[in-house]
């Protein structure tokens, strides 16, 4: 996979200008700096590609933050923290939704 780091909501928006048709798969923390949630984040990205594919991860339960997160398929949720196994099969499941 080709990876884009971001260190805030603002800069992945910023990533995502310059590399959206290249990015099949967004992995964000839900509680992220400088004002844009990760569920905000994927919200307005989603608005943009209908089906782009959403990880979600967090190292508070997803039941604390992450009620108004509704994981359909193509959406999953991987607790920090996480082997790297762990995150590689949340995003190959994302992947392969309706594939």
């Amino acid at each position: 996979y080709q990876v884009f780091e971001a260190g805030s909501g603002i800069k992945a928006l910023e990533i995502w200008q310059e590399n959206s048709a290249q990015i099949d798969v967004l992995l964000t923390d839900i509680v992220m700096p400088d004002g844009i949630s990760g569920q905000d984040l994927a919200n307005s990205l989603l608005e943009l590609k209908h089906d782009l594919k959403v990880v979600y991860t967090s190292g508070y339960s997803f039941d604390r933050v992450g009620k108004s997160i509704k994981l359909v398929p193509g959406f999953q949720f991987v607790p920090k923290p996480y082997a790297p196994d762990d995150l590689l099969r949340a995003i190959h499941a994302c992947l392969t939704v309706g594939n």
